[in-house]
């Protein structure tokens, strides 16, 4: 170092700094998987016992509301993890189970117990990556040919025929073997003949204390998109609001004037009068405040999505049709109303039920079908998205709406079998939309050992044949295992481990101990919760595997 003559070495000051710089904890990737895998294990440990048809009831205490459950995903949300690293693999694990659940409406269990048997036996192989991205890029081409052959070799098709009683079987499966559940909503489905008919289906809590678990009815009705103007003034703007027999007033614009016609409509015929329009000025908003707020007049008003929009503009004549309407232009009719049994509003949408077209079979009415169902089947098959909203057109032209009350002698009671009905619901439709395939993860674990699988699996990735092999074995031991999860609570491993060997696919019916090909069992599910449970274990075990260091 230089230093200037005005300087010398004892006159440089060297300033110490005041703080030392500190990080946060840090833990590297051995001690980051080892705490992982420990975590993952005790997880599947929790959840095992609820699973299955030989698990068992799990008592939960919420804020001293007692809550007993055998589902998985309320158990995986009531835990409490109070290591940092803990909590946030929990927090992640409970967000790809809630997509799960929100997609099929079950299987977040069989994914966490698929997703901690993977990493456990997919561990030992990391360190054979030395870029993890060609290890996940290995989980995708993996995931792609499980769906691949699932779809293809294990896929069944409901049909006439067997309908009621696959409906059956899988309802009753998907609630946990709750059969006046089950056998409840397979008879719905079996009589909804065209699951593309069925516009709504509302699961609402019996509001009398019974002990009669389900009530259901078949209405129908048109799903339609659009919001209140006024309803925040008169009711709680979150709450549910049913208006009986009502009058429809029309109109693409709702003026002062127009509002007048109204008003003298309503005191003339005192019936309730619903207002369709586009564009609602602020001083009719705030007058039918005032006339609301003085009188009590039952006069709603409701926007219609934007008409400029060729398909927005289609639905809302549909609906007009559906009501036997016309849209007020400059001169008025009584005529021109339209009419219905009853609007039911949620949030977003209502549904109109049996309106006057349809009621009637009006000839606008089945012109409209008819034109419709002409221009669906002239539409070309290379254009499925056009095809696609003539479909849903003339489905919600001839739509069913289901109510189901949900009954039982609490709010708990009554919250607890909401939930099986909304699983029951999401597997009957399911099912009949994309077919279902063995049950109990077996399609998982036969699927995992097929040599085409295996084959098409080293034809594509760029990894070693020995390392693509490994990973291969290891994990069809991973779904071996979650299949014998299962069955863990009946069978020991070494018992277990001797009924796989059989010449054809099968299931293993835990109850007889039996196993049972497609056509005998009662142990299936829809394939697309086999599919999603498979992405939706990958995706965790993709994420945690690609992690290096954890700091927190």
């Amino acid at each position: 170092m230089i230093v200037p003559d005005s300087l010398n070495k004892k006159s440089i000051i060297r300033v110490k700094p005041t703080e030392e710089v500190s990080f946060s904890s840090i833990k590297n990737e051995e001690k980051f998987h080892k705490k992982t895998l420990s975590f993952l294990i005790e997880l599947r440990k929790v959840l095992k016992l609820s699973y299955g048809p030989m698990g068992s009831n799990t008592l939960i205490d919420k804020n001293r509301e007692p809550v007993i459950t055998k589902d998985g995903y309320t158990i995986l949300n009531s835990l409490n993890c109070y290591e940092a690293q803990e909590s946030l693999i929990h927090s992640l694990i409970k967000r790809v189970s809630h997509n799960l659940v929100k997609t099929v409406g079950d299987g977040s269990t069989s994914a966490i117990i698929a997703a901690s048997h993977i990493y456990e036996n997919l561990l030992p192989l990391r360190h054979l990556f030395v870029n993890k991205k060609d290890l996940t890029t290995f989980l995708d081409i993996y995931t792609e040919e499980m769906i691949k052959k699932i779809q293809e070799s294990y896929t069944y098709k409901v049909n006439n025929e067997n309908r009621r009683d696959i409906l059956k079987t899988i309802s009753n499966l998907s609630n946990n073997n709750d059969k006046t559940i089950g056998d409840t909503i397979a008879t719905i489905f079996s009589k909804a003949s065209n699951i593309d008919y069925i516009s709504d289906i509302r699961i609402e809590s019996n509001p009398h204390d019974t002990t009669n678990i389900l009530d259901y009815r078949f209405r129908n009705g048109f799903k339609f998109n659009c919001s209140f103007s006024n309803n925040s003034f008169f009711k709680n703007a979150l709450s549910n609001i049913s208006v009986e027999n009502p009058l429809i007033f029309a109109s693409y614009e709702m003026f002062a004037d127009h509002f007048k016609i109204v008003k003298e409509l309503y005191s003339k015929l005192k019936r309730p009068i619903i207002v369709l329009s586009e564009v609602i000025t602020q001083d009719v908003v705030t007058q039918a405040v005032t006339e609301y707020l003085r009188e009590n007049q039952e006069i709603y008003l409701v926007r219609v999505p934007d008409n400029s929009s060729e398909r927005n503009h289609d639905n809302f004549i549909d609906l007009l049709v559906y009501l036997d309407a016309d849209a007020f232009s400059e001169e008025f009719n009584e005529n021109s109303l339209g009419h219905c049994s009853k609007v039911e509003f949620y949030g977003s949408h209502a549904v109109f039920l049996g309106g006057g077209g349809y009621a009637n079979s009006t000839d606008f009415y089945s012109k409209r079908i008819e034109d419709l169902k002409s221009l669906y089947h002239n539409c070309p098959v290379n254009l499925p998205a056009e095809r696609g909203i003539y479909k849903q057109r003339l489905a919600n032209l001839q739509s069913i709406s289901i109510q189901i009350l949900v009954g039982g002698i609490t709010e708990e009671e009554k919250n607890s079998r909401r939930f099986l009905v909304e699983d029951s619901i999401q597997a009957c439709k399911s099912a009949i939309k994309d077919g279902y395939s063995f049950g109990s993860n077996a399609t998982l674990f036969m699927a995992s050992a097929s040599r085409t699988l295996n084959d098409n699996i080293l034809e594509r990735t760029n990894l070693p044949k020995d390392i693509t092999s490994d990973l291969i074995d290891n994990l069809h031991d991973a779904f071996s295992s979650l299949y014998y999860a299962v069955s863990s609570a009946k069978y020991e491993y070494r018992d277990w481990r001797k009924l796989v060997d059989i010449p054809y696919p099968g299931v293993l019916n835990v109850i007889s101990g039996k196993y049972e090909t497609i056509e005998q069992t009662k142990v299936i599910s829809p394939v697309e919760t086999d599919i999603q449970i498979l992405k939706a274990s990958f995706s965790i075990v993709g994420m945690l595997l690609s992690i290096n260091q954890f700091i927190s």
